[in-house]
């Protein structure tokens, strides 16, 4: 009997043990690869430093790996990983950054914003997103797919065991560019939008729109200065000109009155014109999903386009 029991203490002891080597062991790769990873990047082979980084995380899923993987993506102008890494390390690490870290990586972000644009793909729910060949999201991606700016881009979508057939794209600097790519149903094939039918809407458009807000209001309070002193040199004049019939002496405050007058007409005019289209801008600007679509279809007995905007 207490040789059974000893047995049974020995494996359990054994397997104890290979349990800890194991977790050590995992530990270790970590480690080593991380290493590997520091190394590369000081050989400024960046995105073969952020491929060890990126293993070093999926084995031990550490937040400060993050700001490896990040650093390596922007060294290797890959803008738009970066961007999406350094803004998920921020809000993995919640409390435990120094405010010194959290600022320097906000001016990170900030800079690499004013290096990409953005894809937003619509498409099937749960559907796989491939930018340039590689997998950049599951649809619904809210806010867009970052990428560098200024580039051609390559978009692809598999939906539905469908991979329907790619597009090419290309953004300026914080535009946002929209691509429809549905799969086939019903006997019509996968409905897409040509990179030529697309609309984008610079984000740009929203600062428009506030710039000329302003503007619009500083002119129609102008106009209304302007206007009272209109109404100030009328109450002086008019005890002076009986009848509208004004002397040869007040002929320089008749011809200050006019061009006060003509001065208050144009300031509300183009106070209330630029207010109107700043408001339009920041409507339109705020709809990001508005836009118009020529899609062509092919269906099984008919081909034809389909022309509609969207809100």
């Amino acid at each position: 009997m207490k040789v059974i029991q000893l047995t049974v203490m020995m494996i359990s002891l054994l397997s104890a043990g290979s349990f800890v080597f194991a977790e050590e062991t995992h530990e270790d790769r970590a480690k080593s690869l991380f290493i590997e990873g520091r190394s590369l990047f000081n050989e400024e082979k960046y995105e073969e430093a952020s491929l060890k980084f990126k293993e070093a995380y999926a084995i031990r899923p550490n937040f400060k790996l993050l700001y490896n993987i990040a650093q390596s993506e922007a060294a290797a102008k890959r803008y738009g990983q970066a961007l999406e890494v350094f803004e998920q390390y921020l809000a993995d690490a919640g409390d435990e950054l120094a405010e010194e870290r959290i600022d320097e990586v906000r001016g990170e972000i900030e800079q690499l914003k004013s290096m990409v644009g953005f894809i937003d793909v619509e498409t099937l729910r749960g559907s796989q997103i491939l930018i340039d060949g590689e997998h950049r999201g599951t649809a619904p991606v809210h806010g867009g797919i970052p990428v560098v700016a200024g580039k051609l881009h390559t978009v692809e979508v598999v939906a539905n065991g469908e991979t329907i057939p790619p597009e090419q794209v290309k953004i300026t600097s914080g535009m946002t560019v929209v691509v429809k790519m549905m799969p086939a149903a019903d006997g019509t094939e996968a409905i897409r939008q040509q990179p030529g039918d697309v609309t984008s809407r610079p984000r740009r458009m929203m600062i428009a729109g506030w710039v000329l807000s302003g503007t619009g209001v500083l002119c129609l309070g102008v106009g209304a200065v302007t206007g009272g002193l209109v109404l100030r040199f009328e109450k002086d004049l008019n005890p002076q000109c009986p009848d509208g019939a004004c002397g040869p002496e007040l002929r320089d405050d008749l011809d200050k009155q006019r061009h006060l007058a003509v001065t208050s007409t144009v300031m509300f005019a183009v106070g209330a014109a630029a207010a109107a289209t700043g408001v339009v801008l920041l409507i339109v600007g705020k709809k990001k999903s508005e836009r118009l679509a020529i899609t062509p279809v092919i269906g099984a007995e008919s081909v034809g386009v389909v022309a509609g905007v969207n809100f």
